[in-house]
């Protein structure tokens, strides 16, 4: 893909106010080009941009490429959206409102799996000679494997 190309086409689209395009565009930008495709965006396309990730982050499977442009957005616009608070403050609550929600499934989902790790670390092996196996094993000890349990640390 040549260089300009990233820039080229979501500039396009935002010129066309296609808000699924300019999703498109911004998930085939390669995170090597965020950087240089962030720093030629037009202040005017800004709240688009911030619009179309703010959706992203509620609804994309693509949760660190979407953080990674919100990151570099921050960096190389923050005087823009400085300047013009009043214009973007709506977008910047409805982005803390996602992120939040996005950080109370996350941990919702974290608590869940270390529920999950301690009972299946608290179930009964099995058989004699699998525990003895796992005893003698030195890739146990080396495994952090205690009794074949994995050592949880809160």
């Amino acid at each position: 893909v040549v260089a300009g190309a990233h820039v080229h086409a979501l500039l396009l689209s935002l010129r066309l106010k296609n808000l699924a395009l300019v999703k498109r565009v911004l998930q085939a930008v390669p995170n090597a080009r965020i950087q240089s495709t962030a720093q030629e965006i037009p202040v005017v396309y800004l709240p688009q941009v911030l619009t179309v990730l703010t959706e992203c982050i509620e609804a994309s499977p693509h949760v660190e490429h979407t953080l990674r442009w919100l990151r570099v957005l921050g960096v190389v616009h923050a005087k823009s959206f400085q300047q013009r608070k009043a214009d973007f403050m709506p977008r910047f609550r409805r982005l803390g409102k996602a992120l939040s929600n996005m950080h109370e499934d996350l941990a919702e989902s974290a608590e869940n799996n270390i529920y999950t790790l301690r009972y299946l670390c608290a179930a009964p092996n099995g058989t004699e000679d699998a525990d003895a196996a796992e005893k003698e094993s030195p890739l146990a000890e080396a495994s952090g494997l205690n009794n074949g349990r994995v050592a949880i640390e809160e």
